[in-house]
């Protein structure tokens, strides 16, 4: 039996089959197979190595769908850069990093003040409540009844 016969047996193509339907060279995508990327084997000891198509075909369909994403996100990268690109012309680095510090400061000093503002109703509540816990157990030690 060839090596023919076995790859038509197994459904299997070659690397010059897969170069057609994927447009890659041959090199590239045994180099794929060799990397593991891409399912394929070696035919015995010789140096032809085969895949199948349907592995090629789902290793096309992942990089398009690895590049989709990535453009979407490179597009969004590639916009924030453009943009400030503009406006260290328009400004200046220096202004740029002016700007920045003083929305930093500003973020902090709403954190803080958010923080702030918590800790001290807490602390108004144990207060309150300490008062009330003083108020009637004076009121108990005295006999004094409390009205609602």
């Amino acid at each position: 039996m060839n090596t023919e016969q076995i790859v038509k047996e197994k459904k299997q193509i070659t690397l010059k089959e897969a170069a057609e339907i994927s447009g890659y060279a041959p090199d590239y995508i045994g180099q794929l197979i060799r990397k593991g990327k891409i399912p394929g084997e070696q035919i015995y000891a010789s140096v032809a190595w085969v895949t199948t198509e349907a592995a090629m075909r789902a290793y096309l369909l992942e990089t398009r769908l690895r590049k989709e994403r990535g453009e979407a996100i490179g597009g969004f990268l590639r916009r924030c850069a453009h943009w400030l690109a503009r406006a260290g012309m328009a400004f200046g680095f220096a202004g740029i990093a002016r700007a920045l510090l003083w929305l930093i400061i500003i973020i902090v000093l709403c954190f803080a003040l958010i923080l702030f503002s918590i800790f001290s109703v807490s602390l108004e509540k144990r207060i309150e409540r300490q008062n009330l816990e003083r108020a009637l157990h004076k009121s108990a030690e005295l006999n004094i009844p409390l009205s609602h």
